[in-house]
């Protein structure tokens, strides 16, 4: 025993694990192999020689493979070698297991056959029959690679001769393909839909880039449908034939619109109708669709304007698939029979069977068209048929014929309250379209009027009002309230007048047309752990209603009532209210009452104190500071003490009774970005603030949740003791209270008190500066190299001085530099002509009006992209419409005007010409512009020349009309007959040579060619004269 103990052990310490794993491995695949020969050996044996002798005898032409391998018997031989490599191989043996004998006799034949006779010889579809291999059993191209070798490998051993080999192989590689390629039948070939989207002939294809790249995003929508989880089971069951139509008859529709399919005898309803009605399509689903058609034009990036042409052909399917049709009435025999068929005398006092049907034809007819409503009705047609008769019966007959039928109207809609958002402003909008009807048709007696309405009314009740069966049973909550163990249940006097008290207070609760809309939309499952778990938090307090839902959080729980149905301080102190009602009633002794009212208390800061996980976590606040522009960061003490500034103060008010119900309405996603932007305005200044004006962004706090001064400065006061506990520096402190007056006098000073200190800072410091431009440059050049038809005009560019070039032309454009936004300024307009020029025009890279509008809107995209204010993207956008103006005016030839007034071969002249241009850009204009000189600057009026522009504070919108009006000045200008002789006008800094000013400077009488090179935005130069007729209507265009 100890020397067998001795020698296992010394066996452990030579053999390792992973060797005895190695060796157990190698045994397993060992017997695979000989079981695999076995099978083969089996196999082959079915094969009768004399059998393959005569089949391959068959194929023995003079000269063929046949003949020069040797005759039948050797093809015999050749066979059975290279089956028994097939059938050892692990990578492909599993294909022929389980196979009868007398199908692997037959596929031996038929490779025989094609292997020495060519594809004539074999009967069948080559794919059909492998498409199952291919889907379920993973057949590739890499397994078909490996079949190939040992094909390969059995030739030479057999040592085939090389011509015959080369056509053997020639037959294999003939199988690889046609295994391999999709039959036509089962897909939409790239050349088919080219040519399907070139027969179309629609503009919107052009646009787009022609058949191919229409191709290329049907292809891509094609495959994220196919592999969405949710959506590709409308497809599995559509023969190959039926798919490949819905792809022809999709690019159609979508790029031509309804126009075109209705050209096929198509209906989009009734071909979607078994979708709705089997499937489950309905609206949310088919806006899954639309977002993945939006995130392949998004890919693509193709150009907004062609988004919005192929979205309204979307709009429209959307409309075509889900407004039912006029056929889907009940008709007009069906509805007289029913009508006429009611008891009571309301048909008869309406006008009869006949005007019934016209009543309720009339109103199905506008529901059917109505945004809103239309989509309650995605049924089947009997359904919706079945719905009408209801209707009718409910309206004319009243409740009681309703429930003859059996129906229920709350059980009947509760799904749709529940899972449609059915509520009351649903069927107030249906009501208000039962009085249209009711006015369309006339003389209807004003008490069958009231009659149907009182009728209305009860329906209203009945679908909206929770039923008892909905409420808890008594027996329910007296064993509840029994296991609270409460000193209140004991005081109250027990567990049955806990009972009494929550039946009561639910019962006012589910009448009060301001509170019971909140339970409207609860399955009954949830309503009634709804009351229990209310009631323990009434009589246990916040401990209890803790135990009864484990991990339950009163603000989670009823952040989307806050959210999205209204839930705020008022309504939850009517509730308050209501128990405080019914605990009096109940004659509460006042210790249930004071303790039921405490744990009220409890639950109203629960629900409405925003929690610490609302808070921006540390990670991204500093980051987001390091980001800022300035010291100030800095000498604060760097970003992880702005986190614990901004994270301080948050907590103070989320904790302060007066201030934290501003909050509470904010979804976290809201909260967390105003914390960012409270930041940067905070530590950055204004200048860093892109939101949006001020006073705008808070002026329903102010008119309608009471944010005034002394609210204000209960925040200021925060701010103040932080900043005394953090022992800042004062000059910090001096800076970021300078901030918060700055915000105080733009929220809550009179009418354009604040806002215009925020509108006269330039649109590029609004931008954010030289780093958020330089980030927005970056992205626009990215995007613009993506596109096909755009990123040949960056082939050879130095993309760092081309970045510098831009940036140095947006600053000049935007108003770098501290200067207010002057892209109506001559220097501007010369930097943008020149500069558009030199980047593209100048390399032989034509640009048309077409790809500047596309350049334009990869702009505006990337603007979005970097979540700029709407205020400021409209700004940019007017400047790019008039720069576009300025490079291609309306009437001129195609190709940019000034091309070759600017020298364009001579780069070097060039450069130095825009240097002059962009350094007398930058010459700083006198500012205390006098009234009348601002109205003209605002109006475009002539200005003289002892009046200056003021850069500091323009009057609101003579921002935006300068800009436009300045830019298609100069476009009118260049429109002028002499073009080299005017070119000094176009760009705005020149005179004409009779000692008249064309912008509007005379001086003294006399000009000269060379003040081209002097700027235009001296203090002696100044605003530009009125505009031609046609640069006004152009000016109204880009304003609007």
């Amino acid at each position: 025993m100890g020397g067998a103990a001795s020698c296992s052990g010394k066996l452990v310490a030579i053999v390792s694990d992973a060797e005895i794993q190695a060796a157990i491995k190698s045994i397993q695949e060992w017997e695979d192999t000989q079981k695999a020969g076995q099978r083969a050996t089996q196999a082959l044996r079915t094969v009768r020689k004399d059998s393959f002798r005569k089949a391959a005898n068959e194929l023995n032409d003079k000269g063929g493979i046949v003949e020069r391998l040797g005759g039948p018997d050797r093809v015999h031989d050749l066979i059975q070698a290279f089956y028994r490599k097939l059938f050892q191989d692990p990578d492909v043996r599993h294909f022929f297991d389980d196979l009868p004998s007398d199908r692997m006799r037959s596929k031996q034949m038929k490779f025989m056959r094609y292997l020495v006779g060519g594809p004539s010889t074999y009967p069948d579809n080559l794919r059909c029959k492998h498409l199952h291999l291919i889907q379920e059993h993973g057949l590739d191209l890499q397994k078909f690679e490996v079949v190939q070798g040992l094909l390969l490998d059995t030739f030479k051993e057999m040592e085939i001769p090389q011509d015959v080999m080369d056509d053997m192989l020639a037959n294999v590689n003939h199988a690889k393909t046609t295994i391999f390629t999709p039959n036509a039948d089962e897909l939409v070939t790239a050349e088919e839909m080219m040519a399907a989207a070139e027969e179309l002939q629609n503009p919107l294809i052009t646009r787009l880039g022609g058949p191919q790249a229409v191709q290329l995003l049907i292809q891509a929508f094609y495959k994220k449908l196919f592999s969405s989880e949710q959506l590709k089971y409308f497809f599995v069951s559509l023969s190959a034939e039926r798919l490949r139509k819905m792809q022809f008859k999709f690019m159609g529709y979508l790029l031509c619109g309804p126009a075109s399919y209705a050209v096929t005898g198509g209906n989009m309803r009734c071909v979607h109708a078994r979708m709705v009605k089997d499937d489950g399509l309905d609206l949310e689903k088919f806006n899954m669709v639309v977002d993945m058609l939006m995130d392949v034009l998004n890919d693509l990036m193709v150009a907004k304007k062609n988004v919005r042409e192929i979205m309204s052909n979307v709009d429209a399917a959307r409309e075509a698939i889900f407004t039912p049709g006029p056929d889907e009435l009940v008709t007009k025999e069906e509805m007289v029979a029913e009508a006429a068929s009611l008891d009571g005398d309301l048909v008869a006092r309406l006008g009869g069977p006949e005007a019934v049907y016209d009543f309720i034809s009339r109103f199905y007819a506008k529901l059917f068209n109505d945004q809103q409503l239309k989509y309650f009705f995605l049924l089947s047609a009997d359904r919706l048929r079945t719905k009408q008769f209801r209707f009718m019966r409910y309206l004319l007959a009243g409740p009681a014929a309703y429930a003859a039928l059996g129906g229920n109207l709350r059980c009947r809609h509760l799904p749709l309250i529940r899972d449609k958002g059915l509520d009351t402003d649903m069927f107030r909008r249906a009501v208000d379209m039962l009085r249209s009807v009711i006015a369309e048709m006339g003389d209807v007696p004003s008490d069958v009027v009231e009659e149907i309405f009182k009728n209305v009314e009860a329906a209203k009740e009945e679908i909206f009002t929770p039923g008892p069966e909905e409420l808890v049973t008594r027996e329910e909550v007296m064993r509840a309230a029994e296991a609270l163990n409460s000193p209140l249940v004991e005081a109250l006097g027990g567990p049955g007048r806990v009972y009494n008290v929550v039946s009561s207070f639910y019962a006012r609760v589910f009448h009060d047309e301001q509170l019971k809309y909140f339970f409207s939309s609860l399955s009954a499952e949830k309503l009634r752990a709804k009351q229990f778990k209310l009631m323990a938090y009434l009589f246990g307090g916040p401990d209890a209603y803790a135990a009864a839902s484990p991990g339950g959080n009163l603000r989670c729980v009823h952040a989307r009532m806050v959210r999205d149905h209204g839930l705020d301080l008022e309504k939850f102190n009517r509730v308050a209210e209501m128990m405080l009602i019914t605990l009096k009633e109940e004659d509460a002794p006042e210790e249930v009452v004071a303790g039921v009212l405490k744990n009220v208390d409890a639950a109203r800061e629960a629900i409405f104190t925003p929690g610490p996980d609302e808070l921006v976590t540390k990670e991204e606040m500093v980051a987001e500071a390091a980001s800022l522009d300035g010291d100030l960061v800095a000498r604060l003490g760097g970003p992880e003490a702005v986190y614990d500034f901004i994270s301080r103060f948050y907590a103070k008010l989320f904790n302060d009774q007066q201030l934290k119900y501003f909050f509470v309405l904010l979804a976290a996603e809201r909260l967390r970005a105003k914390q960012f932007k409270f930041m940067r305005y905070l530590v950055g200044g204004p200048g860093t603030y892109t939101a949006g004006d001020l006073r705008c962004v808070h002026a329903k706090l102010v008119s309608e949740r009471g944010l005034d001064e002394a609210k204000f400065e209960r925040a200021v006061s925060h701010l103040k003791t932080i900043v005394s506990e953090m022992d800042m520096p004062e000059d910090v402190v001096s800076e970021i209270m300078r901030n918060v007056q700055i915000a105080k006098e733009a929220i809550l000073g009179p009418d354009g008190s604040g806002s215009g200190a925020l509108s006269a800072r330039s649109l590029y410091a609004r931008l954010g500066g030289d780093v958020s431009v330089g980030k927005l440059v970056d992205e626009v050049h990215t995007r613009l190299q993506a596109l096909p038809n755009l990123g040949r005009i960056y082939d050879g560019v130095d993309m760092a001085a081309q970045r510098s070039r831009q940036l140095a032309f947006l600053r000049s454009v935007w108003g770098g530099g501290g200067m207010s936004s002057r892209p109506g300024s001559s220097g501007a307009a010369c930097a943008l002509t020149t500069e558009i020029a030199h980047a593209h025009l100048g390399r032989g890279r034509s640009l048309s009006s077409s790809h500047l509008e596309a350049i334009g809107e990869v702009w505006l995209e990337s603007l979005m992209a970097q979540g700029a204010s709407p205020e400021v993207i409209s700004e940019v956008r007017c400047s790019l419409g008039a720069g576009k103006s300025l490079i291609y005016p309306p009437g001129a030839a195609v190709g940019c005007p000034f091309s070759s007034a600017l020298g364009m071969d001579d780069e070097s002249a060039l450069e130095a010409f825009i240097a002059a241009q962009l350094a007398a850009t930058g010459v700083e204009v006198t500012s205390g512009a006098s009234p009348n000189s601002a109205a003209a600057a605002a109006t475009g009026g002539p200005v003289s020349s002892s009046q200056t522009l003021c850069c500091n504070a323009p009057p609101a919108g003579a921002l935006q009309h300068s800009i436009t009006s300045d830019m298609a000045r100069a476009s009118s200008r260049a429109r002028s007959p002499d073009a080299a002789e005017k070119i000094c006008d176009a760009i705005g800094v020149g005179s004409s040579n009779n000692g008249s000013s064309n912008n509007g400077s005379s001086n003294n009488g006399s000009s000269s060619r060379d003040d081209c090179g002097s700027g235009g935005t001296r203090a002696g130069n100044a605003i530009p004269g009125p505009l031609a007729a046609e640069d006004e209507a152009l000016l109204k265009s880009l304003l609007q």
